[in-house]
């Protein structure tokens, strides 16, 4: 009996192993064969824009989701078109507030971006999506005052 039980353990094991690894291969994101370098990715905010003003100094999430099931997907930049005037009255445009890229090859990624406004004013802000040849494609913009 003993020696029954310990003859149908490995045989259990590779099984075990084989159903874990099933979900890997049915599942492939990565990138498939056809990229022919002119795709452009699709690139969407996840959020709405707010419908009233927002602490200054209080993070705001960004949510974004960019897809290319030919090249497969880079990274997403989170950047601030418009920015209020600092204290000097200085006006800046065009901020990369910050960049992710998936932690493996990916066709779709969705990455939460966190954007803390420092001063009073009006806000505009996107998201760009890059291919893996990089090609990238910008979101519809949301603006929001920060008080």
């Amino acid at each position: 009996m003993i020696a029954k039980n310990l003859a149908a353990t490995p045989l259990r094991h590779c099984l075990i192993l084989l159903l874990l690894l099933l979900p890997m291969v049915a599942c492939n994101t990565t990138p498939d064969e056809t990229c022919t370098g002119s795709e452009v990715p699709e690139t969407v905010l996840l959020v709405r824009e707010p419908a009233g003003p927002l602490p200054v100094n209080r993070p705001v999430t960004v949510k974004a989701r960019t897809k290319d099931a030919k090249c497969g997907v880079s990274h997403i930049e989170l950047v601030a078109v418009e920015l209020p005037p600092n204290n000097q009255g200085q006006t800046f445009a065009n901020v990369l507030v910050r960049a992710d890229a998936p932690p493996f090859a990916q066709t779709t990624f969705t990455a939460e971006q966190t954007f803390v406004p420092t001063q009073r004013g009006d806000y505009l802000i996107k998201v760009k999506g890059y291919n893996l040849v990089g090609n990238w494609q910008e979101s519809a913009s949301i603006r929001f005052t920060a008080q």
